[in-house]
């Protein structure tokens, strides 16, 4: 199928073939290692909550480690969005910089958010959510290079 593609696009070069099977072989192979971290089975979320307070999300990660969320206030409408990671010993996860947020909506919308890095391992950004369920999904990288995914689900 990739053969018939190139050569219906009429590549004249075997260098341009190549090329194009080395970005889609590297695509499938990012996407597949998000994958097989999202349906690891330390990718649990739990969930505490506390009357008059944001509902708190723990997400386990690979290697012992947490990613805890919370939204502020907890309701449909601007909410500000806090991301922490945490190591195996419950100390702040320091995190390369390579951080993505996107939300998604019941409509199959997909949005990325800009993040600020409060701390070595915190995130912040703040979305305009209407009500009902919400799908976040955070991707970062840690200073030894660790991919790290999570999901997690929200009902506003």
């Amino acid at each position: 199928m990739i053969t018939s593609i190139i050569c219906r696009s009429k590549c004249r070069t075997s260098l341009v073939a190549a090329a194009v099977i080395a970005v889609l072989l590297g695509a499938i192979l990012i996407v597949g290692r998000f994958a097989t971290a999202n349906t690891a089975p330390s990718g649990t979320a739990h969930t505490v909550k506390i009357k008059g307070m944001p509902t708190q999300y723990a997400v386990d990660l690979p290697q012992h480690r947490q990613l805890h969320l919370y939204l502020d206030p907890d309701a449909p409408g601007f909410n500000g969005i806090h991301v922490t990671f945490f190591d195996a010993h419950g100390h702040e996860l320091p995190i390369a910089g390579a951080f993505v947020m996107t939300v998604h909506g019941r409509a199959g919308t997909a949005v990325v958010l800009t993040a600020l890095q409060e701390g070595p391992g915190h995130f912040y950004t703040d979305f305009n959510f209407g009500r009902g369920p919400w799908r976040l999904e955070i991707s970062a990288t840690d200073r030894q290079g660790h991919a790290l995914w999570a999901r997690v689900d929200v009902d506003l």
